[in-house]
Formats: C-alpha cells, structure tokens, sequence
C-alpha cells in the first residue's frame, strides 16, 4: 500500500469517487436444482366404508324418526351438530336419508379441523323411533416409518410425537406435522392415513421413502451474447444429522482466461424437530476489471481489483398455517469485509494506488408468506436491514469517507406468482424491490440486468441504491413421461436510482422469446431472444441467454 499520495492524486480522487460507486459484483451463477415439491393436494387419508352405516339396522315398531341421539363427538357442539340432522325428524326412516344426514355430521368435523372423524349408525340404531347416530372422531394410535436411515426415521419420530399424543386427532397439528417431514432435506416419501376402520377411532401412520438422494453433484454454465460467461460446479450434501442437515458448496470455474473467483458453502442445521433451523452462508469472492476514466481530456487506465469476503447467519422457523398457506420468520446477521484496490496508469506510466476498504455488519428481518392451491401459487417476501454503526467501518484514499452513512437501512421485497390457465399453459409474474434513502454499500445494491429482470441488457447494467423490477411471462407447458419443453414469452421491467450520483439512465425494458426444456431435475436448459425496448448508450441489438444445469 501506498502510504503517502502525490498531490495530483487529490484532484483524481475527487472524479473517481463517484466512478468508483459502480461496483464490481460476482455473475449470477446458475442456481442447484430445488428439492421436489410434494403434491399438497393429494389428500393422504383415505375414506373408509365405515363411514357409512353400519350393518343392516332393524327398526322397531313406528318407523318415523321422532328423536334423534348423539354417542361421542363431543369436541363440537350438539346445537351445531343438530343443524345437520333435523331435518329427519318427522320423517320416515329411510337408509338413503339417514345416510346423507351422517354424511353432513362427518363433513362438519372435518371443516372443523377433525380429518379423522366420521360418523354412522350402529345395527340397533334405530328403536323405538329414536335415531341413535355415533360420532367417531378418530386418533393416531402407531406410526409406521419405512426408510433406510435411522437418524431421518428418528427425527420423524420426533416431529410425530405431538401427532401420536393427540386425541382426537386435529387438522392444524397432522398437516404441520406433515410440511415438516416434506421439508426433510433429500427424501421424498408416500404418506398413507386411513381413516378408521373401528369405532375405537385408532388408525395409524404410514411414512414410506418413496427417494432418496444423499449427494447431489452439479454443473451449471450461463452466458449471454457479447458478454461474460460463468460455469460453476456445486455440490449439495443432505446428511440430515444432528450436527448437519445439509452442506451445499459452489465455485466459479475461470473460463475464457478470466481470473475471477468466487466460493461459497451453506451449512444448515436443524434446531430440534418443530422447524426451527439455522444457516450458515459463508463466500469468497475475488475478481479485477480495467476501465478508463476521462480526465480533462485524458484517459486515466484503472485496474480495479476487488476481494470480498462474507458470513452470514440466519435462523427461520415455519408457521404453518395449513397444508396450502406458511409464514416463515427469518432473523440473520451479515458481516461482510471488502477490500478494493485501484491501480491508475498515464500512457504506461504508473501513477500510483488508491485503496478503499469497508466493514460492516447487518442484522435483518425477513418475513415470508407462501399460499398454494391446485392452480395458484403466491409468495411474498418482506424485509427490513440495518447496519449495526459500532461494526462499520470505512477508510478510503478516494477523499470521500463520508460516502455511507454507518447507521444505514434498507428494505426489500420480493413476490412470486403463477396462475396455471389450462393443463398447459401458465401465466406467471415475479418481482423485487429494494428502498433506501441513503446509500448503502456496493453488495446490496439492486443490480437488474439479464435473467435478473432486463434480459435484454447484460448483468449489472442498472444497479441503485433503490429500484424495483418486473417480469411477466406465459408459458405453455409440454411433458412426456419425465422429459418437458415449456416455450415461453415475456415481458421485463427494471428501475433504479442512485443516492448520491444521477445515472445517465434510470430504466431498462425487454421482450424475450425462448423456451425451457429438460429432464425431470437432472438437466434443465433456458434459451431466450431478447429485445430491448428502452435506448441504452452501450446496449441496444438485440441478444440471447441461455443456462444450463446439469445434475449428475
């Protein structure tokens, strides 16, 4: 490091500092495949015909139904149940009738929360003109846990043990209890809950491995026409063990004789078996880039050479509301370190260094809401970020250290919808916005360029201290057997600004046409034409993306 500057540095300094605003960030590496979502709609307990009446019942003496008594079901009201079966009374014991009575009974029990109950009548149900209907309504006695892992089997046994103790069983708890096993890392399973089959109400649990994946390697590249490309190799471990639920590590492999270097590796943990899990996000990024800055008519070379380094730690715990819709709490701390060098150069004369280096800690919340149905899905995600001003710290040689404020906050959001039309075709939106009214350091900046909305421009063409962006897309979905080619069309939308510097441009707007295709999770490739819509000094034919993710 340079430890004195010439004096002619002063005056550069002074233009670059707002030069230097523009940072360089690592690509958008191509993300490893999602773990299968189960089929939330596929009801897992299955009717029984001891819902309907039992046996053949002998009526005696007058047939018509005068009274009308309850055995059991006493976790609702009998004024409530009644409403169900009044309107047998004064009429003519008939099977069929007495049936769609019994059916209105079990019916309510389960919109009130009780999925295992039902109700019928007994062989002596009816006498003496006086319907006796018998309300069962149903408990889990046994769990039945078929899979190769005993520590996996233990902690189902663990997330069913509320389950196992509940009598009678309840709606809120069995489908809480159900996400929580769908959320093990890696497996898939078939889950089976007949009603019962007895007036005792006990039915049991079935929890099968329908799959199993332990280590999922995988390789992804992505590039863009007449600009960089990226190829990353990964790796996702799902130990699912007391000290480590899953390890996923990633790296940028250099391509093209480009030096940059970016790794990173996610450890998550589960905290006991209600949900309650940890993260650990650790990354390295290193790259160098060379530009030239005018100066009164001269063109001052820089190479700016960047090393940042970050941790993150989160905890987030589930709240499932029911099988369609959670809310998921997220609490993290940030700490990031970044270390930039700017060497200048005149007509290969060496001029000199200027560093600039920043620390700072974040602490964040994020709240998440997911609602899915057979044909809609909706996600939004809220957050607020605040630097903590004791851990910040900032020392630069571009003559500005006042150019963040240290108590800086900055809020996002982030929404996810798609609306399936028909069996093939699905209309979906997706978008994201950052506020702040300050500025705020380099990483957290909006950055919108490419698959991360305005596919017509490169990565990283807009970036903003606040911003917002937007896609529309209509896709038509073709499958064949686990093979699938899914074209699509879109429209994207892109709009930041900058706190302390005023951009020659504020938004970017693209068409694109392209399609996704692939083989179940184990390939998927994405290739679009873009087109931008919005004149940009640097950018404006037209080009292609394309990505590709291959899990071995």
């Amino acid at each position: 490091m340079v430890k004195k500057k010439p004096l002619y540095f002063a005056g550069i300094s002074l233009m670059f500092a707002s030069a230097s605003s523009w940072a360089i960030e690592p690509p958008l590496l191509v993300k490893p495949p999602v773990q299968q979502e189960p089929d939330t709609n596929q009801p897992i307990t299955e009717l029984s015909l001891v819902e309907k009446i039992v046996g053949q019942v002998e009526s005696q003496g007058d047939s018509t139904i005068k009274g009308i008594h309850f055995v059991g079901g006493t976790s609702l009201d009998l004024q409530l149940i009644a409403q169900d079966v009044n309107f047998l009374i004064g009429q003519p014991y008939q099977k069929d009738l007495v049936q769609i009575a019994i059916d209105k009974v079990s019916a309510r029990f389960h919109d009130n929360g009780f999925p295992l109950a039902f109700a019928t009548v007994g062989r002596n149900g009816f006498a003496d003109s006086k319907l006796t209907i018998t309300v069962v309504e149903g408990y889990i006695i046994r769990s039945e846990i078929v899979v190769d892992d005993p520590h996996v089997k233990e902690r189902i046994d663990d997330i069913l043990a509320d389950v196992l103790q509940e009598k009678p069983a309840r709606q809120e708890t069995l489908e809480r209890a159900i996400a929580l096993i769908n959320d093990i890392p890696g497996y898939q399973f078939t889950l089976s809950l007949p009603r019962p089959k007895t007036l005792s109400g006990a039915t049991s649990f079935r929890i099968e491995q329908k799959n199993r994946e332990m280590i999922e390697p995988f390789v992804g590249y992505a590039m863009q026409k007449d600009s960089d490309k990226s190829m990353s190799v990964g790796l996702r471990l799902n130990a699912n063990r007391s000290y480590l639920q899953s390890l996923t590590m990633n790296a940028l492999v250099p391509i093209d004789n480009h030096d940059q270097q970016f790794y990173s590796a996610n450890f998550t943990h589960a905290l006991g078996s209600d949900g309650l899990s940890s993260a650990l996000n650790l990354t390295y990024y290193q790259d160098s880039e060379e530009s030239e800055l005018p100066i009164n008519g001269n063109q001052v070379s820089i190479d700016n050479k960047i090393e940042r380094q970050s941790a993150n730690y989160d905890l987030s715990y589930p709240f499932i509301l029911n099988k369609n819709q959670r809310l998921t709490a997220k609490v993290g701390l940030l700490y990031e370190s970044e270390d930039r060098e700017y060497h200048l150069s005149y007509n290969d004369t060496y001029l000199g260094q200027l560093d600039d280096s920043i620390r700072y800690l974040i602490a964040s919340l994020y709240v998440t809401s997911q609602h899915t149905q057979e044909n809609f899905s909706f996600s939004v995600g809220v957050g607020v970020n605040q630097s903590v001003p004791s851990a910040f710290d900032y020392t630069s040689d571009l003559g500005n250290s006042q150019l963040y404020d240290d108590g800086f906050r900055f809020y996002e959001m982030n929404v996810l919808s798609s609306y399936q039309l028909t069996s093939r075709y699905l209309v979906s939106l997706r978008g994201n916005g950052v506020y702040a009214s300050e500025s705020i350091v380099p990483s957290q900046r909006v950055s919108y360029g490419g698959v991360n909305f305005a596919r017509g421009y490169p990565e990283g063409t807009l970036e903003g201290d606040r911003g917002y962006g937007a896609e529309l897309k209509f896709m038509q979905r073709n499958s064949r057997k686990k093979y699938y080619l899914n074209p699509f069309i879109l429209v994207d939308y892109a709009n930041a600004e900058q706190e302390r510097l005023t951009l020659p441009y504020s938004e970017l707007a693209s068409a694109a046409i392209g399609f996704e295709a692939g083989y179940s999770r184990n390939v998927h490739l994405s290739f679009d034409y873009a087109k931008p819509l919005i004149e940009h000094h640097r950018f404006t034919r037209d080009v292609f993306n394309l990505s590709l993710r291959w899990k071995f």
